[in-house]
């Protein structure tokens, strides 16, 4: 069960750092147009 979970949280630290990524973008992008 705890491996699950550490799973779990490894999953979780890899999809925020992703999302992070694709809102840094995106507010690149934006200034670009500006």
């Amino acid at each position: 069960m705890k491996k699950i979970r550490d799973k779990l949280r490894e999953n979780q630290k890899q999809s925020f750092k992703e999302c992070h990524l694709g809102f840094f973008v995106i507010f690149l992008a934006r200034n670009e147009t500006i």
